[in-house]
């Protein structure tokens, strides 16, 4: 199966059986190269019984993907991109960088902020530290998001692509922050995780 980074999958379990829906929507996190189709998501003691599932896994056991879908990824070669990701909507931006690691030519910012672990931060800060032209802020929370964000709107205007991956809110707050920067919404692209918040 072949798919380009940034998309994502509905997955099921074979055989589960669980009250409500028993398929989830996950971003893929690896690349076509890698050979292996990687997500990432969280699994707090309060879960639901699909993810209570999904923890029990083992090596070797199956999982089935529908799809791949999705519009998160590069709309072309040289235009500059702000990335803002929030806690596990990491997911898709960690494709994406492994993609970058083949070779970019453009301006790529990333502001990645989150409460607890920043996922894949190795990685992400090995691509950047290969590519001048690639940066990253690890941020804590909104404030300090909100702050870089406008650093960033204010330099690039409408010149950039903004791409939003994250919980709801954390997309809904972006989004109303880069309006009240005059951003054009055909320069935002914007992934939300449902069940985050």
């Amino acid at each position: 199966m072949f798919w380009t980074p940034g998309v994502h999958g509905i997955f099921s379990i074979p055989g589960l059986e669980i009250e409500g829906s028993n398929t989830r929507y996950f971003s893929i996190a690896s690349i076509h190269d890698e050979n292996t189709i990687k997500f990432a998501t969280r699994i707090p003691e309060d879960c639901s019984q699909f993810k209570k599932h999904l923890a029990q896994l083992k090596e070797g056991d199956e999982i089935d993907m529908e799809g791949p879908y999705g519009e998160f990824n590069f709309q072309d070669d040289s235009t500059p991109v702000i990335m803002i990701a929030g806690g596990v909507g990491i997911t898709p931006v960690r494709a994406l960088f492994k993609e970058l690691e083949k070779g970019n030519d453009r301006i790529v910012k990333l502001i990645y902020s989150t409460g607890g672990q920043h996922l894949f931060k190795d990685e992400l800060s090995a691509v950047a530290a290969a590519n001048d032209k690639i940066g990253i802020d690890f941020v804590g929370g909104r404030e300090e998001l909100a702050a870089k964000l406008e650093e960033y709107a204010d330099e690039m205007k409408n010149e950039a692509y903004y791409f939003i991956s994250g919980p709801p809110g954390m997309v809904r707050t972006v989004m109303n922050l880069l309006e009240d920067r005059y951003i054009n919404e055909g320069r935002i692209i914007a992934e939300s995780f449902i069940g985050y918040e």
